[in-house]
C-alpha cells in the first residue's frame, strides 16, 4: 500500500495535460471499497480501473486487487483493452 501521511491520508499525484493534481485517498476497509467499485460499474459498466479509483478516490493497488478478486470470484469479467500505438 501507499505509505500514510500523518497516519490519515496519502495523496495521490497524478500528471495529466501537464497539470499536476492532488487526489486526497480515501482509507476504508477492503469490504467497503469492494461495495463502492461494483456499486460503481453497475452505474458505469466498461469502466476503467483508472476511472474507478479516480472517481472514488480509493488506493490504485487496493482497487486492483479487489477487481482481481472480483474476477476471480467470478463475480466481473475483465476486458483487456489493446493500447494504441502512434
Amino acid at each position: 500500500m501507499i505509505p500514510l501521511l500523518n497516519g490519515q491520508v496519502d495523496r495521490f499525484f497524478m500528471l495529466r495535460e501537464q497539470q499536476q493534481k492532488i487526489i486526497e485517498l480515501k482509507l476504508i476497509p477492503k469490504k467497503q471499497a469492494e461495495k463502492k467499485i461494483l456499486e460503481y460499474i453497475d452505474t458505469h459498466p466498461g469502466a476503467y480501473t483508472s476511472e474507478i479509483f479516480l472517481a472514488l478516490k480509493l488506493d490504485p493497488r487496493m482497487v486492483y486487487d479487489v477487481l482481481h478478486e472480483l474476477e476471480r470470484k467470478n463475480i466481473l469479467e475483465a476486458e483487456k483493452v489493446e493500447s494504441e500505438k502512434s
